[in-house]
């Protein structure tokens, strides 16, 4: 069933054709045009007590514009120290405009979100989206490798990510560096950035517990 949701707030988002962005994701056929061209994100991980909330804006380039709309699967990460995940938010905007509630549908399973995002109108589409998994660990997982499927790396990257109260001796699988907070109402975060970003691996974090505390 589809939903609109219009809550205040990798892409690990690998396309296939119009259809898909999958974690398991084939290349597109040789000689295809793509009407989106992946360009670049910002994604930030929120740790809770038992799961991981990930907002991510991602900004596509339209490589020709199209009067129909467009489908896109936005796959949800399988790890064993994770649980399942729920769309909470999608949105989009032409740069410059307002965000616009935009139409998605979970995909049976939990494999992740069928999202569907406006003609391209313009030279560019801004889409956001807030999604929320179960944790069972000290550890939380983001899927960056399915880019490979959009066939060239990201222009540019950013992730932020802010651990639960007290956890210690944060490992990544990124060389994420800790920024400190800018402002009082803002907590302490790892930030990792890049260019031309075309990873071989996925984000994941791992931590560990404070006694008695959380996982």
């Amino acid at each position: 069933m589809k939903n609109r949701f219009r809550i205040g707030a990798r892409l690990a988002l690998g396309a296939v054709v119009l259809g898909a962005a999958t974690a398991a994701a084939q290349p597109p056929s040789a000689g295809l045009t793509l009407p989106l061209r992946f360009d670049s994100e910002v994604v930030r991980l929120e740790i809770g007590p038992d799961s991981v909330q990930i907002e991510g804006i991602y900004h596509f380039a339209c490589a020709s514009k199209r009067d129909s709309p467009l489908s896109l699967f936005y796959p949800y990460p399988k790890d064993s120290l994770m649980g399942g995940s729920r769309t909470l938010l999608l949105e989009g905007r032409i740069p410059g405009e307002a965000w616009a509630a935009l139409e998605f549908e979970e995909i049976p399973g939990g494999r992740g979100a069928r999202w569907r995002l406006p003609p391209c109108r313009a030279e560019t589409l801004d889409v956001r989206t807030v999604y929320r998994q179960a944790r069972r660990a000290s550890h939380a997982v983001y899927i960056v490798t399915t880019t490979k499927a959009w066939g060239r790396p990201l222009r540019r990257a950013r992730f932020e990510i802010t651990l639960p109260p007290g956890a210690t001796e944060p490992r990544f699988s990124f060389p994420f560096v800790w920024q400190a907070p800018r402002t009082p109402n803002e907590h302490a975060r790892y930030v990792f950035e890049a260019t031309d970003f075309l990873p071989d691996r996925d984000i994941t974090v791992d931590w560990k517990k404070p006694q008695g505390g959380d996982r």
